[in-house]
């Protein structure tokens, strides 16, 4: 009875760590992007007024729309209108882009498409920063990365490396000179325009929250099978959210320097 119950509790914590180290990390920095956005939409709009929220969404409003957009192709489901960006039409309802979409069965199929289509302005909106960074300014990417495997072996890993961004991604930056001073403003002004924008909205967590279970099925078989295999799986499931919430940190901190910004005006 005893190795049941210690079977059965094993395949519990690998479950529930899989889950918080893949998409809980996406999901957990998505609720605190989400009201970071409310408080910075709100100083925004009555100190620099609403050509200022729109400048932030030239670039992350049509990514958002577009990961949408293309988990419905991906899955299957039926676009019935698209607008990317509203900059005008926006002033009325305050919707600065959308996808309208429908899906004809409730399969396992589709149930997972809901899930990926809603959660994939974070998902994108984190590949997107990734490259951004890699491409603009390579010289900080290295400096990042370097920073976060010199951390990687800690034994918090998810801290340590959310940390190693941090202290990487802004030295990098100070150690800017001359025409390098210009790409890394052109950097940081696109991934926080992505940033705040990747957030996923009501609509999106209901669209999610229907495929869910059928994710965390796939979670429950990868913690059984794991666990009849016996691999060790605590430290690397650990750093692999500490590198995914290293990237996504960074932002998190374009986020921050748009509060700062907001509550200086």
């Amino acid at each position: 009875m005893k190795e049941i119950r210690n079977a059965v509790w094993e395949v519990i914590k690998r479950f529930f760590l899989a889950i918080v180290s893949t998409i809980g990390v996406f999901i957990i920095f998505g609720l605190i992007l989400d009201k970071l956005e409310l408080i910075i939409y709100s100083r925004m709009g009555s100190t620099m007024g609403r050509g200022a929220i729109l400048v932030t969404g030239i670039v992350g409003t049509p990514l958002h729309e577009t990961a949408h957009w293309l988990g419905c192709k991906l899955f299957g489901f039926e676009v019935l209108d698209v607008e990317l960006f509203r900059p005008i039409a926006s002033k009325a309802d305050g919707i600065l882009g959308y996808v309208k979409y429908s899906y004809s069965n409730t399969g396992i199929w589709s149930r997972i498409g809901c899930f990926i289509t809603g959660m994939a302005p974070m998902i994108l909106g984190s590949v997107f920063m990734i490259l951004i960074v890699w491409l603009v300014v390579p010289e900080v990417f290295a400096s990042t990365r370097k920073s976060i495997e010199e951390r990687s072996e800690d034994k918090i890993p998810i801290l340590s490396c959310w940390w190693a961004a941090f202290t990487g991604f802004w030295k990098g930056m100070f150690s800017l000179r001359k025409w390098g001073i210009l790409r890394g403003v052109l950097c940081i002004y696109l991934v926080t325009s992505i940033a705040m924008h990747m957030t996923v909205s009501g609509q999106d967590i209901k669209a999610a929250s229907a495929g869910f279970l059928i994710i965390a099925l796939v979670y429950l078989v990868y913690a059984i099978v794991t666990a009849m295999i016996g691999n060790e799986y605590v430290i690397a499931a650990l750093k692999r959210g500490g590198f995914i919430a290293a990237f996504l940190s960074i932002g998190l901190m374009a986020d921050g320097l748009m509060l700062l910004i907001s509550l200086l005006f």
